[in-house]
């Protein structure tokens, strides 16, 4: 991978048999298996399990370490980390039926995907994570474009959040992004979060009925390419790429 480069990686959720089970749990640590049997329900270990088969195997075709032998670490506020440091920056989403994991060598990153259907939950909470201005531009559109826009901002405001490594009560409000017509074209932050618009990408797209945003921090264009992947049968395929300015 090369400095300017960035690449994210989808794996869809199905259903998993029971070898699919048991081959995604024999990539897990310990931990991370415990942690999964905790979970209540079916369909969240399911969800578990490939996340963390995706994360493992797409981290181990750029460095040779098998996907079983990686260890991580969280930072202060929860964000995962690779342990030791080998030069690599990650960042995981999730949800039902899908989950995504985005690396760079260079610069810190960050992910988040929603479904379509979130943007009615988001509507109900938008006062309290919006800026003022984020607001005006949001409310001079039609109901449907509002949706839309809204959880454009919301999965933007996630997967900068998450690229900081700074935790859910980081204040949402404090910065703002800007959209020419429906696509993202700019971040800005207000003087206490002492950050440089310049120094991030961003960008939005749609992805089998999931909205997709993701943020990097760089002061140079970046390279974005967008791949498919099954953790299980390592299989790929490259969706498309683009360039970040």
């Amino acid at each position: 991978m090369n400095c300017n480069e960035i690449h994210l990686w989808y794996a869809k959720v199905p259903a998993l048999s029971k070898s699919e089970v048991d081959a995604c749990t024999k990539l897990l640590s310990e931990a991370e298996q415990e942690r999964c049997e905790k979970l209540l329900f079916e369909r969240h270990r399911h969800e578990y399990l490939m996340t963390r088969a995706l994360v493992r195997t797409t981290l181990s075709r750029y460095l040779p370490v098998e996907p079983e032998e990686w260890q991580f670490t969280q930072g202060p506020f929860g964000k995962p980390e690779i342990e030791p440091s080998c030069g690599l920056q990650f960042n995981l989403s999730n949800t039902p039926g899908l989950t995504a994991c985005i690396v760079s060598s260079c610069c810190e990153v960050g992910v988040d995907i929603e479904p379509w259907s979130r943007a009615r939950d988001i509507s109900e909470i938008a006062c309290t994570i919006f800026s003022p201005s984020e607001l005006d531009a949001l409310y001079v559109l039609p109901p449907k474009s509002q949706e839309d826009r809204m959880l454009s901002l919301w999965t933007l405001k996630e997967s900068y959040v998450k690229a900081r490594g700074t935790g859910v009560n980081f204040p949402f409000k404090n910065f703002s992004f800007l959209f020419d017509h429906s696509s993202v074209s700019g971040v800005i932050f207000d003087a206490q979060l002492e950050d440089c618009p310049e120094h991030w990408k961003c960008g939005t797209w749609d992805y089998e009925q999931h909205r997709v945003a993701i943020m990097a921090k760089s002061s140079s264009c970046l390279r974005l390419s967008v791949r498919e992947s099954d953790p299980l049968t390592k299989k790929t395929a490259t969706l498309f790429a683009q360039i970040l300015q």
